[in-house]
């Protein structure tokens, strides 16, 4: 689940943000006593271990302050002390400075984070932050120059809109303790006495007590300055707000905004290849919020997808022990199966529940913006991949299947030597018929939404197999499409 926290979410009773002034002899006399009165000695005494290079522009930063002391925020996001203590660090480790919260590109920030530390006195979170200055700053911190927070901080004018985000595994109701990893599972009035922090966050309870969450673990990523008066998170709150019951949560808030945590949070989490599949998941995402942007326009090779999605796959080599086999044929001619396939194919070998639990044109209606939901929902998409079930990479295939595969790949491949036929015989026909995007998800049951997170899975491993070839863009850009052609 990410977190938005949110401009002014605290009272700190001084401004959030300010510029740390040091000589080149360092923190001292009025600058040092200024200092020290605002965030005390201890942090004073850190900052003169910190190397600040050439062109580096240091602000003190206020973050968070723990619930203890300053309750939750006034989105219902709350950070006990204990949480402030140990996960800190994870500003240094992690996160850089950012604008509107564009933050998958590390190239792309404006600044570092060169100390955090939590203020024992004042129960608080506190960090370093260095803006890149100058060009040279900017390169050796392999980031952009941030002029614009250099004209604030010249105008003196303090007018800084600080957003944060974050990533947790769940969060904790404060009234009934639930843990919910996404907010679909956040509690109710039926299991929750302060009327549950789905509809009821924020909420003032008789007895005085603020629904809210608690955060226990937090992975920080991101600190953004927010421009422009009208930006989106204030437009998103306050539209948010005035349609909501209850309170507007940080994690509500990120879902409006579309905000995900950039994969390179997994580094240190996963092998090699699981990395691979979960960066692939990032791009196909990226793909799709070009394709809902209007950056992709339908055309005769749309056609031929539907036409591809509505044939029948015949004469599938089932037995014991082919499955792997079928998936890993299928990869090397370059079959990229439909949900209708795919369903088909795995039908072919169990005659597991889930299967017959939904249709085909169920499990299609889910398939817009798949991709951004696996990648939202981090447990979900690192389950999935473990799962394994249509990987290629487990078996060779046999003779038998092979040969089954190269027969079939004229009429399925998305090949360019094959797809291009189709695409010729569809013109020449004179049978051109118009495709739309489907850009919303129709409402499905669960049991179709489980399945097309199975098979946007299915894409990645296949795709995966794909990376090394030169038309690897063409067959990313193909999964997008079919998955929002109707």
């Amino acid at each position: 689940m990410i977190k938005v926290i949110t401009p002014g979410s605290q009272s700190f009773d001084v401004p959030a943000m300010e510029m740390v002034k040091v000589s080149n002899k360092g923190l001292r006399g009025d600058d040092l006593r200024s200092f020290v009165k605002r965030a005390g000695h201890e942090f004073a005494d850190k900052i003169r271990d910190v190397h600040v290079a050439p062109g580096e522009q240091l602000v003190h930063l206020i973050a968070i302050g723990s619930t203890e002391a300053y309750g939750p925020n006034r989105n219902g996001d709350g950070f006990k002390s204990a949480t402030c203590r140990k996960y800190h660090p994870t500003f240094v480790k992690h996160a850089r400075w950012y604008r509107n919260h564009q933050n998958k590109d590390e190239s792309k920030s404006y600044g570092i984070i060169k100390l955090s530390s939590f203020n024992e006195a004042m129960k608080r979170i506190e960090l370093l932050v260095a803006l890149n200055g100058t060009k040279e700053a900017a390169e050796r911190n392999k980031g952009l120059v941030a002029d614009k927070e250099m004209q604030k901080i010249a105008s003196g004018s303090g007018d800084w809109g600080v957003s944060m985000a974050c990533r947790v595994p769940f969060d904790v109701c404060s009234g009934c303790g639930n843990k919910a990893p996404s907010r679909a599972q956040y509690c109710k009035e039926a299991t929750c006495k302060y009327g549950g922090c789905y509809d009821n966050l924020t909420k003032v309870a008789e007895d005085g007590h603020v629904l809210h969450v608690d955060n226990p673990d937090p992975t920080w990523f991101d600190i953004s300055d927010v421009y422009r008066p009208a930006d989106r998170i204030a437009y998103v709150f306050g539209h948010m707000k005035a349609a909501s019951h209850g309170g507007v949560g940080g994690a509500l808030l990120a879902d409006e905004l579309g905000l995900t945590a950039p994969y390179r949070l997994n580094l240190d989490s996963f092998d090699d290849r699981s990395m691979q599949l979960i960066k692939l998941a990032y791009e196909l995402m990226d793909l799709e919020v070009s394709l809902e942007a209007g950056k992709f326009g339908t055309s005769t090779k749309d056609q031929v997808i539907l036409n591809d999605k509505t044939a029948s796959l015949n004469n599938i080599p089932v037995g014991r022990l082919t499955m792997s086999q079928v998936w890993r044929a299928l990869s090397r001619e370059k079959i990229a199966l439909s949900v209708k396939d795919w369903l088909d194919v795995l039908k072919s070998d169990t005659d597991s529940v889930i299967l017959k639990s939904a249709s085909a044109e169920e499990v299609s209606r889910c398939l817009p913006g798949i991709f951004s939901r696996l990648v939202a929902d981090s447990v979900s998409l690192e389950h999935c991949i473990g799962e394994r079930t249509c990987d290629p990479s487990l078996a060779y295939p046999s003779e038998k299947v092979q040969d089954w595969a190269v027969k079939v790949a004229s009429s399925k491949s998305i090949a360019p030597n094959h797809f291009e036929k189709r695409v010729v015989r569809q013109v020449v026909s004179g049978m051109e018929k118009s495709a739309s995007f489907a850009i919303k998800k129709s409402a499905q049951s669960a049991d179709a939404e489980q399945l097309a997170r199975r098979y946007a899975t299915y894409q990645l491993y296949f795709l995966n197999e794909l990376k090394n070839d030169s038309n690897f863009g063409w067959y990313k850009e193909h999964a997008v499409r079919s998955n929002y052609l109707a």
